[in-house]
């Protein structure tokens, strides 16, 4: 019987490379997913960038009343004014503004103020580290000029030019042509050189108010014909939306006030064109407007310079005025003065309010005047027989009131100058 030793063998060559050609077919596959995903996730976090980035734009214009100057591109995280807007009081701080003609309007163009957006410092650029170029038109970004049109023309791949639109946010791609890095470094693909004739060149040439909002086209260099890899974000501006300007109360925590810029009328309501600053209608017939200092229902406090005119009913607990101040109304209530024997009510008519307690406020009847002339005090009185109250409250006839605003005395007569005296002692017609 022959004993033969057994050797322990391996693997032949030729099935390791069986086995390396299988791996590669299952692992290739997977490489390509797993750059897939990564670059779909490197996607929508630019896209929830850009999101972030105009509503915050859109929620500064509103908090301020005009958009934000671009920021230098050349400063680093770390510096002071970083992500910090230039500007000098109302004006942009920032050279050489370009324009799209034929519009005049002048262009800023910068890097994201990220850091006056309320923004953090890394969403001032994309994924590769590029940071975001940020045109605005300047006349946006100034109280004093802001008209709600924009300056910026935006053309897609034929040449076809959009709405001018108030600012533009570019992301400048994997290839960062004419940005600059996060660091404040520039790429040195420029967007200048005779040799670059890619289509997003016209995103960062600064030297018009002019982008090209196109489809991405990657297949050959940065700089080739056709080759583009841009995203842009804007926002159209509405007019009427832009006028009301919110911010925060600094004295009330947890408050905001709401004005409107508008230097014309404003109406609630309306089916036509507002006649006056506050033009509210109800056509309900209900309350058009209320004010209400603690929700008591008892109101609050309305002031006007020169007039208030009610067409019904005037309801206030304090009426001040200064002098000649009038009021005309067929109701009108003073405070909640008691009227006799039927409670809490609005006086008819011309009243005298009794200020010596509260008990005691009576309304007076219509054309029933207060005598005065008894210790001065503002009480219901007797009807004057001609309904003239004189300057010490006295009644008289409106034939018996001389120049100086006093009633004639006793049996005293008016002469045609208006004095008062006797008429035994009149001389020609007229006192001596």
């Amino acid at each position: 019987m022959i004993n033969r030793n057994k050797k322990n063998s391996g693997f032949t060559i030729i099935e390791i490379a069986i086995s390396f050609v299988i791996a590669t077919f299952i692992f290739i596959p997977l490489m390509s997913i797993i750059v897939q995903r990564d670059k779909e996730r490197s996607e929508a976090t630019e896209n929830d960038y850009s999101d972030r980035i105009v509503a915050s734009l859109s929620m500064y214009l509103r908090q301020n009343g005009y958009y934000p100057c671009p920021a230098d591109p050349t400063l680093e995280p770390g510096n002071a004014n970083f992500g910090r807007e230039m500007r000098a009081g109302i004006t942009c701080n920032v050279a050489a503004p370009v324009t799209a003609p034929p519009s005049t309007k002048n262009v800023y163009i910068g890097a994201l103020p990220v850091t006056d957006l309320g923004l953090p410092y890394y969403v001032a650029a994309n994924k590769k580290n590029w940071k975001y170029i940020y045109a605005i038109t300047g006349d946006l970004t100034d109280p004093t000029t802001f008209d709600g049109e924009g300056g910026i023309e935006v053309e897609n791949d034929f040449g076809n030019p959009s709405d001018t639109v108030p600012f533009i946010v570019v992301n400048p791609g994997e290839d960062g042509k004419g940005a600059y890095t996060i660091s404040g470094g520039l790429s040195n693909i420029s967007c200048l050189a005779a040799s670059n004739q890619a289509k997003d060149k016209e995103n960062c040439d600064y030297d018009d108010a002019v982008f090209l909002d196109g489809a991405t086209n990657v297949k050959d260099t940065p700089t080739a014909i056709d080759y583009f890899d841009d995203k842009l974000a804007y926002n159209t501006i509405s007019k009427k939306s832009s006028h009301w300007v919110i911010t925060k109360n600094l004295q009330t925590a947890g408050k905001i006030e709401i004005s409107n810029r508008n230097g014309g009328n404003i109406g609630v309501g309306l089916t036509s064109t507002p006649t006056n600053k506050l033009h509210i209608r109800d056509a309900a017939g209900g309350t058009a407007m209320r004010v209400e200092a603690d929700y008591t229902g008892k109101g609050g406090k309305v002031e006007a310079q020169d007039n208030i005119t009610v067409a019904d009913t005037l309801n206030a607990e304090n009426i001040t005025g200064t002098n000649n101040t009038i009021f005309r109304t067929n109701n009108f209530c003073m405070g909640e003065a008691m009227s006799s024997g039927a409670g809490y009510a609005c006086c008819l008519g011309e009243i005298w309010n009794d200020p010596s307690t509260a008990a005691s406020e009576d309304c007076c009847t219509q054309n029933v005047y207060t005598d005065l002339a008894a210790g001065g005090n503002k009480v219901c009185g007797n009807a004057c027989t001609e309904d003239i109250l004189d300057n010490d409250g006295d009644c008289c006839s409106k034939y018996e009131v001389d120049s100086s605003g006093q009633c004639c005395t006793g049996s005293s007569v008016l002469d045609a100058n208006g004095s008062c005296c006797f008429a035994s002692a009149m001389i020609g017609g007229y006192c001596p």
